[in-house]
């Protein structure tokens, strides 16, 4: 059984593409989530990656949209990431910007990013087990 693996994305990055998310006319939805309206979409693929779902997307360096790679796990990591909880077949994981965070929570990701960007705080962790993903914010 593979070790839980912590994903670090740095939040001044990040918050861009929450922003864009919300202020866009229009999202990108998918067809195997119920997410709508603006998120964040949490993908592997060649490396793994958060991107806006607004559109029109971001424009990108070498791709259709701008990504923000996950510290160390940038294009050409796609082998490495398959001996972790993250490997195995690509995906995309939808995180909605303005629902509240959890049941008995009224603060949505989006004014939690906020806030942690304000706070000095620098990164946006996904900590990835087998079965589970937990969000956290980070020095």
């Amino acid at each position: 059984m593979s070790k839980p693996l912590l994903l670090r994305f740095p939040l001044a990055d990040i918050l861009p593409l929450a922003e864009h998310a919300a202020a866009a006319p229009d999202h990108r939805t998918s067809p195997y989530s119920d997410a709508s309206g603006a998120c964040l979409i949490w993908v592997k693929d060649d490396g793994t990656y958060i991107m806006s779902n607004g559109l029109p997307h971001l424009p990108g360096k070498n791709i259709h949209h701008h990504v923000v790679h996950a510290d160390g796990w940038g294009p050409g990591t796609e082998d490495e990431l398959s001996d972790t909880p993250v490997g195995g077949h690509d995906f995309a994981e939808y995180f909605p910007l303005n629902e509240p965070l959890s049941s008995d929570a009224t603060t949505t990701m989006l004014e939690r990013l906020r806030a942690a960007v304000t706070d000095g705080l620098r990164w946006l962790e996904l900590e990835v087990s087998k079965d589970s993903v937990s969000l956290t914010y980070g020095d």
